[in-house]
């Protein structure tokens, strides 16, 4: 009887802390659903949900970038440029060390154009 007694009163035990669990779940879960839809919160905070699609245009079957067969186009260099700027290096961006003795091996050249 003794036994029983114990018993009895361990399952009431468990079911109140069942009960207390089930509630922290729910609550839980009703936080984990929030995001800036459904509450206060900025989309920003919006971590792990993923963003629907907005846009209305299809998938195709064509590889992104140009195509085969498509000539490109670029702008070509212009040989009197309005002002010229002249970039020397002064010092080794690896090393630090002076570069005012050494001799020059190799100049680049880009063009910026305005628009």
């Amino acid at each position: 009887k003794l036994q029983l007694a114990k018993a009895l009163a361990r399952i009431e035990e468990l079911e109140k802390e069942n009960k207390l669990l089930r509630e922290e779940n729910a609550m839980l879960k009703a936080k984990l659903n929030m995001n800036s839809s459904n509450s206060s919160l900025p989309p920003s905070s919006d971590r792990f949900v993923k963003k629907k699609d907005r846009s209305l245009r299809k998938k195709s079957n064509k590889p992104s970038g140009g195509q085969k067969g498509h000539k490109g186009s670029t702008l070509d260099k212009t040989n009197n440029p309005d002002f010229v700027v002249d970039l020397e290096l002064c010092s080794c961006p690896h090393c630090s060390s002076t570069l005012k003795d050494t001799e020059i091996e190799d100049v680049k050249t880009r063009q910026v154009f305005d628009i």
